[in-house]
C-alpha cells in the first residue's frame, strides 16, 4: 500500500510539474479575458476574427478540463488509497 501511495504521490506532482509547464493558470485567464471580449456586442463585426477567438477559447477549455479532470481524479485516487488503508488498519 506504501508503494502504491508513493507511486499516486509522484504521478500527482509530474501532474503538477506539467500544469506549470503548460501554464494551465494562464490559460484560464486568457479564456475569461476572451469571453469578455466576446461578450462585447461590436465582438462579430469582424467575423473571421471572432471566429478564430471562439474556436480558439473552445479549444482551450477543452484542453483545461481534461487537465483539471485528471488532476481532480489523482488527487481523489490518493484519498481513496489512504481511506483503504486506514480502514485495512482496524
Amino acid at each position: 500500500m506504501e508503494n502504491l501511495l508513493k507511486q499516486i504521490k509522484e504521478l500527482r506532482e509530474r501532474i503538477i510539474s506539467t500544469w506549470q509547464i503548460l501554464d494551465i493558470d494562464n490559460k484560464k485567464l486568457e479564456v475569461r479575458s476572451n469571453k469578455l471580449e466576446m461578450n462585447k456586442k461590436d465582438f462579430w463585426d469582424n467575423h473571421k476574427k471572432a471566429v478564430e477567438m471562439s474556436k480558439s477559447v473552445e479549444e482551450l477549455e477543452s484542453g483545461i478540463r481534461q487537465w483539471e479532470e485528471l488532476k481532480k481524479e489523482i488527487i481523489e485516487l490518493g484519498e481513496l488509497v489512504v481511506m483503504a488503508r486506514t480502514e485495512g488498519d482496524k
